[in-house]
């Protein structure tokens, strides 16, 4: 890219869940959702952010959430290339 400098933020999604499927189904949608974003523009407040693309890595299973024996965690790391002007 050219012109500005974009930013590469990183995010990361945590998704709890009482059984697996549903934990593992929640997270995929997600990834399907972020893996999709290509050159979408959003405005807030004064600013006009565009989200040139969003790469997501692999999900993670980390394993039922300490101490409670019960809820699934699942994770999914993604940078994000955005570049801003105010307006």
């Amino acid at each position: 890219m050219s012109g500005e400098n974009p930013e590469h933020p990183g995010i990361q999604l945590r998704i709890r869940s009482d059984d697996y499927e549903t934990g593992w189904k929640k997270i995929q949608d997600a990834k399907t959702y972020l893996d999709d974003i290509l050159r979408e523009e959003i405005t807030i407040s004064n600013a006009i952010y565009f989200i040139q693309s969003v790469s997501c890595s692999p999900v993670n299973t980390i394993g039922i959430e300490p101490d409670t024996k019960r809820n699934w965690m699942f994770t999914l790391n993604a940078t994000c290339c955005i570049r801003e002007t105010v307006l």
